[in-house]
């Protein structure tokens, strides 16, 4: 009797005093990406609280929060009612549901703790469950999806050791799932709180923050970040940044090579002009672990690199774009960069070393290295930090950023420019896509358009290729058609060729660098319908005639491009044309009023470029093309006489300007008006010479390429001279200059 007088005085006291219901409960799950997907433990952090627990591979972590206080104690509510309560051995839980749905039930601890929970399928009305406690008082959740009631539990029962919920015997149509209690680390936890969760997973740890508002799964994004001695670092991701949250503490450059020291540690190296020494702080390694090396700006500046593979070392602007990134969320930026420990104590609240419960909000985990001076001093460990950037300010200084212990409120991170020689701490960022935006299409024709884009940044890494790409479906990559223009950051213009008249496109700029291909916002465009215009890629409009079966231009081609965009070089010095294995145009005599009249002259090497010179839908006549055209024109009277023998078609493809005169009857210097019979309208366009680059015949001779090669070094071509009655064909070196047709496809 004595035994449950004490029972339930126990139980009264705790009604009484402990007045306590749950304010909120979030599970966490956690999930690995990246390099690993397995997550083998996670270190849980509420920051604010400056509590933390671990998190072992399976399990939940479970936040929870009660509300503290006098509170008027609630046996049932509308939706859950518990009876007998008090319980002496069992009760029966009653959960009004008002629609089938799934849903739990959770036993607590008065202090929070989760003892039990199941997984229901809830039927409509009203659904019983057995409830079997040992001696306590205890808080019973059941939760649906249009509820959630609470009720407090009192057990006086000595029956028991562990709660138990099951089917009561009228509801066994109700499926219960199995939760397992055991397996849920808890943490209490505010809403508002701010979370640092660090993920491990093999040599991979990444640091996640976060402020909880639901369950939830985090995941870890686990990359590698190994320098060359083997350390492993873990790594934080900050607005779109992914720092290092360690100092780096390598002891080699990339290649291998050791990066000096000095002995002793304190070795005065003022006089030194280009100082390349890592130290530990103070000579000792043992502080390398936790507060990483110190460096000279000189090591940083090696070209042989000390950035772990994929990482690179963080510049002024990146630290900026941190800087900027905490301002927008609210973020006292010295704090939130600053880890929660060995930093010296300061008074002023706001500032880093006053109360550190409250720093680290970023989970930059900025640790008060100090630093060393040239002089060989080692100053202000526990007090201050200070960073080497990229930024080289002059040939004695380079940019540094700095905290302090006394940092913070308006005065945060600071950049300070100081002696390369001065021993630093060195932090790394992770090389990224390139960012890239798409530049608005103009120039739109029926085959063609104009395009390009900008590539902003390089994500750390060298942009290899740059360009657009299009499609006629949505969101195009570098799998479809697309441009490739240069290389490294910058705006580019695009030619985008190869189009179908009155057709949609979807056209994005693209920029690849070593970590792979990003793309800038899609736009699109339509073509114009076919207006029977031939363009060229520079956009020049060309008249045609039909001959027989054939439609021939009737102008020589001006183009200054290949049909995927790439330019046809312009060479104008003559030894330099003399000597040419690869495509090559000028104007004659590289006067372009010329080029406007006559048209460009082009090598072989051009015709014959699989890149193609002609318009889409063009190509360059064959030998077999001209011979046909030659042979349609002697067949149907187009000699001068009227005969249909003999070559003497000169005349008809000869234009009626231009060509020098010459007093024989039937040449194509005789008589112009009667020239052009055929309408080719073939202009003297002369020639430029394949061995000395001089220019020659121009008003006396035309001579315009055929795409067949006659060997390596030579193409054939066809000619007309003011003094000749017919038109033929012959070879030339493939470095001559000729004018050239084309032909429809």
């Amino acid at each position: 009797m004595k035994t449950l007088r004490r029972v339930l005085l126990l139980c009264v006291l705790n009604v009484i005093v402990l007045q306590n219901l749950l304010a909120l409960e979030y599970f966490i799950s956690f999930s690995g990406t990246g390099q690993s997907s397995t997550v083998e433990s996670v270190i849980a952090r509420n920051i604010s609280k400056g509590t933390q627990v671990a998190v072992p591979t399976g399990y939940q972590l479970r936040l929870f929060d009660v509300w503290t206080g006098v509170k008027p104690l609630s046996f049932e509510t509308e939706n859950v009612k518990l009876f007998p309560n008090p319980i002496v051995d069992r009760a029966t839980l009653s959960v009004f549901a008002s629609k089938s749905n799934a849903g739990t039930i959770k036993i607590y601890t008065i202090d929070g703790r989760l003892m039990e929970a199941e997984r229901v399928i809830y039927h409509e009305g009203i659904n019983s469950f057995e409830i079997s406690l040992p001696t306590g008082v205890y808080i019973i959740t059941g939760e649906g999806k249009d509820f959630k009631s609470e009720v407090k539990a009192i057990s006086f029962s000595l029956n028991h050791t562990e709660p138990t919920i099951k089917l009561s015997d009228q509801n066994d149509a109700i499926a219960i799932q199995k939760t397992k209690a055991n397996n849920i680390v808890n943490l209490q936890y505010t809403s508002g709180d701010q979370m640092l969760f660090k993920g491990i997973s093999g040599n991979f740890s990444t640091i996640v923050t976060d402020i909880p508002t639901e369950s939830k799964t985090v995941n870890f994004d686990f990359v590698e970040c190994r320098d060359e001695d083997g350390n492993n670092y873990t790594v934080v991701k900050i607005g779109n940044q992914v720092w290092m949250a360690e100092n780096l503490k390598t002891t080699k450059y990339l290649n291998g090579d050791n990066i000096a020291t000095t002995i002793p540690s304190n070795l005065n190296i003022g006089s030194e002009t280009d100082p390349k020494y890592q130290w530990a702080y103070n000579g000792a390694e043992n502080n390398v672990a936790k507060f990483g090396r110190l460096y000279t700006w000189h090591v940083i500046a090696d070209s042989r690199g000390v950035a772990p593979v994929g990482w690179h070392l963080s510049t002024n602007d990146e630290w900026n774009t941190l800087k900027n990134y905490l301002a927008s969320i609210g973020s006292d930026n010295a704090k939130s960069l600053s880890a929660d420990s060995d930093w010296k104590y300061h008074a002023s609240i706001g500032t880093i070393g006053h109360e550190l419960s409250g720093n680290n909000f970023s989970g930059f985990t900025a640790l008060p290295a100090g630093f060393r001076d040239v002089s060989g001093a080692y100053e202000e460990m526990t007090e201050s930090e200070l960073w080497w950037t990229t930024f080289n300010v002059n040939n004695t200084n380079a940019r540094s950023q700095y905290l302090n212990f006394a940092s913070g409120n308006s005065l945060g991170l600071a950049a300070l420019d100081l002696p390369k020689a001065y021993g630093f701490s060195v932090r790394c960022v992770k090389n990224l896509l390139p960012t890239v935006s798409t530049a608005t299409i103009t120039s739109i024709e029926a085959t063609s358009a104009l395009g390009g884009g900008e590539v902003l940044t390089d994500g750390g890494s060298t942009v290899i290729q740059r360009g657009v790409c299009w499609n006629t479906n949505h969101n195009p990559t570098i799998a479809d058609s697309k441009t490739i223009d240069g290389t490294g950051i910058g705006a580019f213009t695009s030619n985008i060729v190869g189009l179908s008249p009155g057709q949609t496109y979807y056209v994005r700029a693209y920029a690849t660098n070593a970590e792979g291909t990003a793309y800038g916002e899609e736009k699109s465009f339509s073509t114009t319908a076919d207006d029977g215009k031939v363009r060229d890629i520079d956009g020049n409009i060309y008249t045609t005639v039909t001959i027989g079966s054939q439609v021939w231009m009737v102008e020589n081609l001006r183009t200054t491009k290949y049909r995927n965009g790439d330019p046809i070089p312009q060479v104008s010095d003559n030894s330099a044309w003399s000597v040419l294995s690869t495509g090559a145009w000028c104007d004659y005599e590289n006067n372009a009023s010329n080029g406007t009249i006559y048209g460009h002259l082009y090598n072989h090497y051009a015709v014959r470029d699989t890149r193609n010179i002609a318009p889409v839908g063009w190509h360059v006549a064959t030998k077999l093309e001209w011979e046909t055209l030659q042979a349609y024109l002697i067949n149907n009277g187009y000699n001068f006489d009227g005969t249909k023998t003999d070559n003497k078609t000169g005349k008809a493809y000869a234009s009626t300007t231009l060509w020098t005169t010459f007093t024989t009857v039937g040449t194509v210097g005789y008589n112009l008006p009667t020239n052009n019979t055929s309408g080719l309208n073939v202009l003297p366009s002369g020639y430029r010479d394949a061995n000395n680059g001089t220019f020659a015949t121009i008003n006396t001779r035309a001579y315009l390429w055929l795409s067949d090669s006659s060997d390596a070094l030579s193409g054939w071509c066809f000619y007309l001279r003011n003094t000749l009655s017919g038109c033929y064909n012959t070879t030339g070196n493939a470095r001559g200059g000729f004018a050239v047709r084309c032909v429809k496809d």
